[in-house]
């Protein structure tokens, strides 16, 4: 019936609170690739299962619906991503003073611009991610001087990630080195900052690392 159908839907507090869980995977350093056809979509989709509780009980109810989790939250959560790729990269770009108007941003500054209203905590081995994603803009621009998208950074970024996750199992100690060297550039060129800016990620991190590496 009607009313039945009413109660499946999202509500708009849902959406909200799903579009913080998803920039919380999405803005981690545990992604691997970004790219839409990547498996960064069954990652979040793993994430929300470990604990749909997380956005609301009413989503839940909805989640555990294998059809309603087809027709409404695959397709939220797949639009969520887009959004927020495509966001990111313009916040990048527009952090690198690049453009007509536009000034290099520090990393806190550039942080708040892409988490705004997602709640998602400043830690260091995020904070690194947003260094290595500036760090490969700089080499593959997200758009061109004053105009369009490349087309050509979120590809670069994947293959970057996975050679870096490559040699990370081989050479642990000269990735870990090279992070460092690329966030404390990062500083120089676009704006020194206190440390003491970065928090903690607590057990939420844990659960979020136990989630994605299930898929």
């Amino acid at each position: 019936n009607s009313l039945a159908k009413a109660n499946q839907k999202l509500t708009k507090a849902d959406l909200t609170q799903l579009g913080k869980e998803v920039a919380y995977c999405f803005y981690s350093e545990l992604v691997t690739r970004y790219c839409a056809k990547g498996p960064l979509f069954n990652k979040v989709i793993a994430y929300l299962k470990s604990d749909a509780l997380l956005v609301s009980e009413n989503f839940k109810h909805q989640f555990d619906d294998l059809e309603v989790r087809r027709a409404e939250i695959n397709p939220a959560v797949k639009s969520i991503l887009s959004r927020l790729r495509g966001a990111c990269g313009d916040r990048i770009h527009e952090s690198m003073g690049i453009d007509t108007g536009t000034k290099k941003e520090a990393l806190p500054l550039l942080w708040l611009r892409l988490c705004k209203g997602y709640d998602v905590p400043f830690t260091t081995k995020r904070a690194y991610r947003v260094a290595v994603l500036r760090w490969i803009a700089a080499d593959v621009s997200v758009r061109q001087k004053d105009g369009k998208p490349t087309g050509k950074f979120w590809k670069t970024v994947d293959a970057t990630i996975e050679n870096l996750q490559k040699r990370q199992d081989q050479q642990p100690e000269e990735i870990k080195k090279q992070l460092q060297q690329i966030f404390d550039a990062d500083k120089r060129k676009y704006g020194t900052w206190n440390d003491a800016e970065l928090v903690k990620g607590g057990s939420k991190e844990i659960a979020l690392k136990s989630a994605l590496s299930s898929v």
